[in-house]
């Protein structure tokens, strides 16, 4: 979130998996909340997940930015929504991998 008034003026907060977020003494002032590279990650629960050396696919979203008001107090319910963009396929993990060779270019 930054100040409108003094762009040097940030705050940063981490996006809660509810979509809750907070942050700490903001002074009064007129801020622009904005999202930049949102991504979630699959929702295991206490499962462990297997090791298989590729990340696990997450849900990404488009970027998004908000005019805030802060006075005396919390402010409540704000709603940014955010599209889902698609996430390309993961590689089948259940084929063996090519080696990976390397060529060198003659001079």
């Amino acid at each position: 979130m930054t100040d409108e008034a003094d762009a040097s003026l940030v705050f940063h907060a981490r996006l809660q998996r509810d979509g809750t977020f907070q942050f700490a003494t903001v002074p009064n002032g007129t801020y622009t909340l904005s999202t930049s590279n949102v991504k979630l990650e699959p929702d295991n629960g206490d499962e462990v997940a297997p090791v298989t050396g590729q990340p696990e696919l997450a849900s990404a979203f488009t970027d998004g930015s908000l005019g805030v008001i802060v006075k005396d107090a919390d402010v409540p319910d704000l709603l940014l929504t955010l599209t889902e963009l698609p996430v390309a396929q993961a590689p089948d993990t259940t084929k063996p991998a090519l080696p990976t060779r390397r060529y060198a270019t003659p001079h």
